[in-house]
């Protein structure tokens, strides 16, 4: 009978501590990638949060414009209401980008040439007086005063 004594030997156990210390390194690295993707996921997150906040603020910021201009026209075809009288006008219209007075043929339009001058197209004719006024002459000179008015206080 023979008998082989084995030996153990010390290569075994190192490279059992170094599978060991693989296999713990492996799931740190791992763990530390998925907490990374995590964060990266919530900034990613919080950036699409603050971007639709900003599109939000540019909507309200348009939708005011809008508004302002809407009453600044109307604050407008005010003015020249009162200046002709009320009694006088027959039709007031915006087409496109542009005001139509249709007036009665013996209105005194004296105070719209004073008002827009060149910038406003007159058409006479037996039945009716129509006045034309560019919505962004009206809009560019308010709106303009407002700057200025409002650059001025800064």
């Amino acid at each position: 009978m023979i008998v082989k004594v084995r030996k153990k030997s010390s290569s075994s156990k190192i490279l059992k501590l170094i599978i060991i210390a693989g296999l713990f390194f492996g799931i740190v690295y791992i763990s530390l990638l998925i907490k990374e993707e995590n964060l990266l996921s919530i900034e990613l997150e919080k950036a699409r949060e603050d971007e639709k906040i900003a599109i939000q603020i540019e909507q309200e910021k348009k939708e005011k414009e809008k508004l302002d201009a809407q009453r600044i026209i109307l604050i407008e075809v005010e003015k020249v209401v009162d200046l002709i009288g009320q009694n006088n006008i027959n039709d007031i219209k915006i087409v496109k980008n542009k005001v139509v007075y249709i007036l009665n043929p013996n209105t005194n339009i004296d105070a719209i040439n004073i008002r827009y001058g060149a910038m406003a197209l007159i058409k006479k004719s037996f039945k009716e007086i129509v006045v034309v006024v560019d919505l962004e002459h009206i809009l560019k000179g308010e709106l303009g005063a407002k700057r200025y008015l409002y650059s001025d206080l800064s």
